[in-house]
């Protein structure tokens, strides 16, 4: 571990020319971590803007999952109704084929 009068980049005693004395550290790690946090919270209320119906109550892996999971079950919706749509098409494709070649019914 380092000493608190050691730069915890350098590795060597801290120089007049730091802008922050190491024993600062503490602190500066606080801000940092507070301005993640930020940044996170803004990334949830995001990921929760594209899904509204979801709320973003509780932990923050939690309300990530739940906004995943939501991604996932429409893009898996989306995905078997353009297999339906292209099953449909191949049908109607065959069935049109189909009346080319069969000769016109008898008119009466």
């Amino acid at each position: 571990m380092a000493h608190p009068d050691h730069c915890p980049v350098g590795g060597e005693p801290c120089q007049s020319m730091c802008d922050e004395p190491c024993s600062w550290q503490g602190s500066t790690r606080g801000k940092e971590r507070e301005a993640l946090l930020a940044e996170h919270v803004q990334a949830l209320d995001f990921l929760a803007g594209l899904h509204p119906c979801l709320t973003i109550d509780g932990p923050p892996m939690a309300v990530a999952g739940r906004i995943f999971d939501a991604v996932q079950e429409g893009r898996a919706a989306l995905q078997a109704e353009i297999k339906r749509q292209e099953e449909a098409l191949v049908f109607l494709r065959t069935a049109i084929a189909r009346s080319r070649i069969a000769p016109p019914p008898p008119t009466a």
